[in-house]
């Protein structure tokens, strides 16, 4: 098993669901949801963006 992807230093090969890193606007339109009023009845939620890391 390879233990890191090569070329991307730092980042674990076998790293959750989704094989790669997420794009930046992934990570926006989730920001952008946390400050809509779409989230207002999410309160002292952790909001995990990871691609399935967490959940190996």
């Amino acid at each position: 098993m390879k233990l890191w992807r090569s070329g991307r230093r730092g980042i674990p090969a076998q790293c959750g669901t989704e094989p790669r890193i997420a794009r930046p606007e992934e990570i926006a339109n989730a920001i952008v949801w946390l400050l809509s009023d779409a989230a207002s009845f999410a309160v002292g939620s952790p909001l995990v963006i990871d691609g399935g890391y967490t959940t190996r």
